[in-house]
């Protein structure tokens, strides 16, 4: 899910005036190597938010800190330009968290690595945090460069907006008082104003199931599904990418009309606002079924790649006998989940009626994850233009859900 920057492009064009000269292009980067040694994940921005402040205070800079953790660090007028009116810019200091499955990495402790490549910036199995990183470094760049004559500029760096913009629900609204326009700096197109965006609403539901013995005699297997694009909810949904969830489990709903088998876990994605690039789950069945598995196994491996050939072609099936487990998901369950997971709808729901080649509204099944106390998670974030149809839409998912007989929770709403 890194977010690309065309290095040619940024160094041809005339980006905004406050960087237009070499020495400027050279701080943003110069700050953006910064971030990428600083863990910042949503709700853990303590060492970011210190390297502002003392960014701030570096440079003699007025700071404002409210009780969310929001930071406005305010560049005065320069000499002759008071009458300039006074702007607000905003970016976001947390970054979304997410890596490739084979890799272990820490978010909270180590630094993104960046990957070798001639023409982009992206990281080497994780996100960038170029959103909003790039957002971040611009301001720094605009508040530390004294030579500029500007007139003031407010910089505004908010926390907590990958998990549902809880920075700025919580925000104190006089930081936004003495400015005549807000100008967010998180976008994903070179060039581009955008004047508006879509609404979200996060649906939940949590599956309770019985715990039920595996019986002794049983194969275990090991499902993955990996190597995939993955992408942003939001802003890749047009894409089209495939859904390691939904790819796994439709392959568990195969084995579901032929085979008895037992579901010992299933795990799939990390991000409500992300494309699950992996899933994984255990099963376990009678030998007597092991060659019916391997059979649909295999068919549906050529059929799946062959549709994502396009979109994933890296995409990844592999199976494998693994430990034994002692405990399972009791039937019922197993086809409750199995079922509303293959019921759920997913990706673009309708384009825009008035904006050509718009996405007005979308669903995604982001997450799905076992919990302790006997309970399976499923997380799904619903996008629209119209608050209507993002209404409707998460009403939809949530019907499904019930039906189910899964317990549905709405979250992390805010509007377009």
């Amino acid at each position: 899910m890194n977010f690309f920057i065309p290095l040619p492009e940024i160094f041809s064009k005339d980006f905004i005036k406050v960087v237009a000269s070499k020495k400027n292009i050279d701080g943003i980067w110069y700050y953006f190597g910064c971030l990428l040694k600083i863990p910042r994940g949503s709700g853990k921005e303590k060492q970011v938010s210190d390297f502002v402040k003392k960014f701030a205070q570096g440079h003699s800079l007025p700071l404002k800190v409210d009780n969310a953790g929001n930071i406005l660090v305010v560049r005065p007028s320069s000499k002759g330009c008071e009458s300039y009116k006074p702007i607000l810019l905003q970016a976001h200091l947390d970054m979304s968290c997410e890596k490739e499955e084979s890799i272990s990495f820490d978010f909270s402790k180590q630094e993104i690595t960046l990957a070798s490549s001639d023409e982009i910036i992206k990281a080497k199995g994780t996100t960038l945090g170029a959103d909003n990183g790039i957002g971040v470094a611009l301001m720094l760049t605009l508040l530390g460069d004294s030579s500029l004559r500007i007139g003031k500029v407010g910089c505004l760096f908010t926390v907590e907006e990958e998990v549902g913009l809880v920075g700025v629900k919580k925000m104190d609204r006089s930081l936004l008082t003495g400015f005549e326009a807000l100008i967010n700096l998180d976008s994903q197109e070179f060039g581009t104003i955008f004047t508006g965006c879509a609404g979200s609403i996060g649906t939940n539901a949590d599956f309770i199931y019985q715990k039920t013995k595996v019986p002794e005699n049983y194969v275990f297997k090991e499902i993955f599904v990996d190597g995939l694009l993955g992408g942003h909810s939001g802003s890749d949904i047009h894409l089209k990418r495939a859904n390691a969830i939904l790819i796994l489990n439709r392959l568990l709903w195969l084995f579901q009309k032929k085979i008895d088998f037992c579901l010992c876990s299933f795990n799939g994605g990390t991000l409500r606002n992300a494309i699950p690039r992996f899933a994984k789950a255990v099963v376990a069945f009678d030998k007597k079924y092991e060659e019916s598995f391997d059979k649909i196994f295999k068919f549906y491996c050529v059929d799946v790649k062959d549709r994502y050939a396009l979109t994933d072609k890296d995409l990844k099936i592999s199976c494998k006998e693994t430990s034994k487990v002692t405990f399972a998901v009791d039937s019922l369950s197993r086809r409750n989940l199995i079922c509303t997971l293959r019921g759920l709808p997913n990706g673009v729901i309708q384009w825009s009626s008035i904006l050509r080649d718009v996405v007005e509204t979308s669903t995604t099944v982001c997450v799905v994850k076992f919990l302790q106390n006997s309970k399976i998670q499923v997380v799904t974030t619903q996008r629209s233009l119209s608050e209507l149809e993002k209404n409707m839409i998460a009403e939809k998912v949530e019907n499904i859900f019930t039906m189910g007989q899964a317990q549905v929770v709405h979250n992390n709403y805010y509007p377009g």
